[in-house]
């Protein structure tokens, strides 16, 4: 049994380039391996990610892990992402921020919300 710590992770930015479908997946796969998640395995598709090419053109992705999800959308017209990462697992903020960087998504505001009681504002 894991200590739950119920973090919210949201985040918003803009793509060096544009992500295709498969960089999308990679960054979700790379975010559950390098943070030691695992994706939920009754699952039939995990990730989930497609693109939308007639409203609001962009990827998005979801991976449902065992302790809650990761989603990425991205737009093309404006290069804006958003990304949501919450888990009862604890993780680095910051090595979130670093990997997400690594797969040109430059991060430009973030919040970290702690869900465990009242919801707060903790960074």
């Amino acid at each position: 049994m894991i200590d739950l710590n119920h973090k919210h992770l949201i985040l918003k930015g803009v793509m060096t380039d544009i992500l295709t479908v498969s960089e999308v997946e990679n960054v979700i796969n790379d975010l559950v391996d390098k943070l030691g998640m695992k994706y939920v395995k009754a699952m039939p598709v995990n990730p989930m990610v497609a693109y939308e090419p007639d409203e609001n053109c962009g990827v998005t992705g979801v991976g449902i892990i065992t302790t809650s999800h990761i989603i990425i959308h991205t737009w093309d017209d404006t290069r804006y992402f958003q990304a949501d990462i919450y888990s009862c697992k604890d993780f680095n903020t910051h090595q979130i921020i670093n990997l997400l960087k690594s797969h040109k998504l430059e991060n430009k505001d973030c919040k970290l919300l702690d869900r465990n009681g009242e919801i707060k504002i903790i960074s």
